[in-house]
């Protein structure tokens, strides 16, 4: 059976799932252990430990028993044939039993607690790893089916459904009904589950196959699907940069389409990315107030109409109507109603930017239309 390389310098690390365990023993002490893989599992399937030949090169610490199984009321934990271990459950991650944690002359506890993520991330769950006693960590079935596109779709809808504040990889490890550490052999880490997630819904809604006939046309239409996108996930925007961007393909699609409407008008590169990246930016910041609004909603029960209806009219007064203080606002209470929902601002913001985007063109000797 193929065997794991673990990182020479770590201390070995007992790893329980259920009732199977998964062991890691140092390196150094590796040797020699091959030959009792067989009995190791014969006695382990009887429910029965088998006390190795004592080594006079290993310290007595390597056949002492854990330490945990000295406290009165614990559970025995199994045999940790090693000179220091711990015993971890991989559903909860909690630790079960120690031995030697406490050692001055080892790394510090944490390292050892790292050695156990590093062998969980690295190994296949159905390898051994050099020096177990014959003792494999298996998967269970969510795990054996897991994989990236699992892991995405999970975090896509506890993001949609509960806000990106509520994204874990905890999280999403109870969504799949999964170990949380399973879930790091396929994506390392949250920063990179975001990047996968942001090119997922980017590439939910595609841009259309056949650019615009005119750049005005072609940058409305890449915003305008840009807003669709971020309304269907409100999320999304919170987790755009325009300083240290995502390196998402179908996002990067976005910005392409639009340089491309603009070229060959007489605008320079940096004017077209300029151009482009600042309708991106200004769609973006925009959106923001879609999970914001979603949030606050879920906190008061009321739609944005209904908490401002329900602002208290002294309050309203103070503030509209004081035309010493606020001429303008006073002048806005007695006129007509206006419209500044998100929509709104959207339609008023992206025409107007693009209104700038067509005198640039025309300084520049190029055709606005």
């Amino acid at each position: 059976m193929k065997k794991k390389r673990i990182l020479p310098f770590i201390l070995s690390a007992l790893l329980m799932l259920g009732t199977v365990p998964a062991a890691a023993e140092e390196e150094n002490t590796a040797a020699g252990t091959e030959n009792q893989e067989e009995n190791t599992d014969a006695s382990a399937s009887q429910g029965q430990e088998t006390v190795p030949e004592r080594d006079p090169n290993l310290p007595d610490s390597y056949y002492e028993p854990v330490a945990t199984n000295s406290l009165e009321g614990w559970p025995e934990g199994p045999a940790v044939w090693a000179d220091a271990a711990v015993v971890m459950d991989c559903d909860t991650g909690s630790i079960l039993y120690s031995k030697n944690m406490d050692k001055q002359e080892y790394p510090a506890s944490i390292t050892k607690l790292m050695t156990i993520l590093l062998a969980i991330e690295n190994s296949d769950p159905q390898e051994r790893v050099p020096g177990a006693a014959g003792v494999v960590r298996r998967a269970k079935g969510g795990e054996r089916e897991l994989g990236r596109e699992r892991i995405v779709e999970a975090a896509m809808r506890v993001a949609d459904h509960e806000g990106l504040a509520a994204l874990s990889m905890r999280r999403v490890a109870t969504e799949l009904g999964v170990a949380t550490m399973s879930l790091y052999r396929h994506v390392p880490g949250k920063d990179e589950l975001l990047r996968l997630m942001t090119d997922r819904v980017f590439g939910e809604q595609p841009l259309a196959a056949a650019p615009a006939p005119d750049w005005r046309t072609g940058l409305e239409e890449v915003s305008r699907l840009q807003w669709r996108i971020y309304r269907s996930h409100p999320w999304l925007a919170s987790t755009m940069s325009f300083t240290r961007p995502v390196l998402a393909p179908d996002a990067a699609l976005h910005t392409e389409r639009a340089i491309s409407a603009l070229a060959g008008l007489g605008l320079s590169w940096e004017e077209m990315a300029q151009a482009s990246v600042s309708l991106a930016a200004f769609t973006c910041g925009l959106a923001v107030h879609f999970e914001r609004e979603a949030q606050a909603e879920q906190d008061s029960g009321m739609s944005a109409e209904e908490w401002m209806e329900r602002l208290d009219d002294e309050d309203r007064d103070r503030l509209m109507s004081d035309p010493e203080r606020f001429p303008m606002f006073d002048a806005l209470n007695r006129g007509p109603e206006i419209d500044l929902g998100l929509d709104a601002l959207f339609e008023f913001g992206l025409a107007r930017m693009l209104d700038g985007v067509g005198v640039l063109i025309a300084a520049r000797g190029g055709a606005t239309g």
